[in-house]
């Protein structure tokens, strides 16, 4: 068995808190901040309020684009390993 990599693969129960914990990082790479809280089902540069179009424009259009099912376990500190 492996360690979950995305959201997706966390149990139901850590998905809220790994996508609340994922925000200020998300802020930081992307620099814009979330209009409302991260969605599951939804990709990221809807939570911040962007256009497809304006996401797809995006230095970061990839990460935007993601949804919070498949946004990577590197960006929830949380979930990272002690250093």
């Amino acid at each position: 068995m492996r360690f979950a990599r995305v959201v997706g693969e966390l149990p139901h129960s850590a998905v809220r808190e790994a996508l609340d914990a994922a925000a200020p990082v998300i802020t930081s790479v992307v620099g814009l901040k979330p209009q409302r809280p991260f969605s599951y089902g939804l990709p990221l540069y809807e939570a911040i309020g962007l256009k497809q179009a304006e996401a797809a424009r995006h230095e970061h259009s990839k990460l935007l684009k993601t949804h919070g099912s498949s946004l990577s376990l590197d960006y929830v500190p949380i979930y990272q390993p002690e250093r």
